[in-house]
């Protein structure tokens, strides 16, 4: 008796897998690797063509500094910026409040550009906050 229940269980899994397998081999988009591309692609080389090249930011780039002048202002203070934000924009020469209360419209654009947070300066108010916070001793 328990092996009439073992070979039932053995029929009752293959026959799960069979059902399964088909489904999938049919028209289940789920099972199917929607990343993988349907043909096989060819290998790029290692410099990109003229049409791929990554376009130049627009704007232009704001007065960098490649140290802060004394010591780096707490940019986190400007709501909108966080550690990771604060590290992208000292990367950038940006570490006082005085540089991104000078911010031109070119030189959102182009910080906007680097941040990949369209429209964040903006959103957020950077220059005004950072107006006030340098005014502050």
């Amino acid at each position: 008796m328990s092996q009439t229940l073992i070979w039932l269980l053995i029929a009752l899994v293959v026959v799960i897998l069979l059902i399964w397998y088909f489904r999938c081999k049919g028209s289940c988009t789920s099972c199917e690797d929607s990343s993988a591309p349907e043909t096989p692609q060819p290998l790029k080389s290692e410099e990109p063509a003229e049409s791929e090249q990554a376009e130049e930011p627009q704007g232009s780039q704001p007065a960098a500094l490649e140290t802060p002048e004394g010591e780096a202002d707490d940019l986190k203070k400007i709501s909108g910026i966080g550690p990771k934000l604060e590290q992208t924009l000292n990367e950038l020469g940006i570490y006082h409040y005085k540089q991104i209360a000078e911010f031109t419209d070119e030189n959102i654009q182009w910080v906007d550009e680097h941040l990949k947070f369209k429209g964040r300066i903006e959103r957020d108010n950077w220059i005004e906050q950072a107006k006030e916070l340098s005014k502050q001793p």
